[in-house]
């Protein structure tokens, strides 16, 4: 029992990392790509205010989607495609 309690605490660590390098490469995504967005949505909408409120919708979408998301070298264009 003490084994099976062990291995599922195991199990438990081993999917908090795995959440904790989810966040870490959602962050860095975030970082690298919202002000391109931003700057496309002003572009777009020609709004400050609506611009942001566009590229939030987006990234929930991807926040959403992440699991689509095959390659970092694709990723700007995923997140344009996706939102």
């Amino acid at each position: 029992m003490a084994s099976t309690r062990r291995r599922l605490g195991d199990l438990s660590v081993e999917n908090q990392n795995l959440e904790d390098q989810r966040n870490r490469w959602i962050s860095e995504f975030v970082e690298l790509h919202a002000a391109s967005a931003h700057r496309t949505a002003y572009r777009l909408l020609g709004d400050d205010e609506e611009a942001s409120d566009a590229v939030q919708d987006s990234l929930m979408t991807v926040l959403r989607r992440w699991e689509e998301l095959r390659s970092a070298d694709t990723g700007k264009a995923w997140f344009f495609a996706s939102s």
